[in-house]
């Protein structure tokens, strides 16, 4: 029984392995590549894009100034050094910063839409 156990284990985990590094090697060429050009595109675009032309019309103009600002600095200084990091320091921030960004995108844009609204 334990022989067997022992056996199956370590072929799942060769397995479990060869998958992990599949994975890393996909999250690494795609990942970052869509971090680049399309993350930071997407927040240096159309976030201040959109920043902007909602702040014309805006009555708390710097409120959300400074909030959106330093959000946008924040996110293009960490993400730049993150990527030149070393590979393996990559893999794990990746995940951590398309999650953060979604959350922050959708926040601050939750943010300007409600103060149009209103």
């Amino acid at each position: 029984m334990n022989r067997n156990m022992i056996m199956n284990t370590n072929k799942n985990m060769n397995r479990n392995r060869n998958m992990i590094m599949n994975m890393i090697m996909y999250i690494n060429m795609n990942m970052i590549m869509n971090i680049n050009m399309n993350m930071i595109m997407n927040i240096n675009m159309n976030m201040i894009m959109n920043i902007n032309r909602n702040m014309n019309m805006n009555m708390n103009m710097n409120m959300i100034m400074n909030r959106n600002m330093n959000m946008i600095m924040n996110i293009n200084m960490n993400m730049i050094m993150n990527i030149n990091m070393n590979m393996n320091m990559i893999m794990n921030m990746i995940m951590n910063i398309n999650m953060n960004m979604n959350m922050i995108i959708n926040r601050n844009m939750d943010m300007i839409m409600n103060i149009n609204m209103i």
